[in-house]
């Protein structure tokens, strides 16, 4: 599921694997939550991708620019 809050603040839920409906319904309402928890961003950034772990049971965010920047460094180390 892909959300815009605003034009610089966008989300990218992902869930996966071989779920329950009931936990899938769960995760669902704590979509909701979790977006009204969000901050907007003043300028552009590159949309969050958000998986929901499972051990903790809420939605755990990842920075895909951070995370790009990690592999191009470590490409660039080899």
């Amino acid at each position: 599921m892909k959300v815009s809050i605003d034009k610089n603040t966008h989300l990218d839920f992902h869930l996966d694997g071989d779920l329950s409906e009931g936990l899938v319904l769960e995760s669902l309402d704590k979509t909701f939550d979790f977006i009204k928890s969000q901050k907007k961003n003043h300028e552009f950034k590159r949309a969050h991708f958000i998986i929901n772990d499972k051990k903790k049971g809420k939605w755990k965010s990842i920075d895909t620019e951070k995370e790009m920047r990690k592999i191009a460094a470590k490409k660039a180390k080899e």
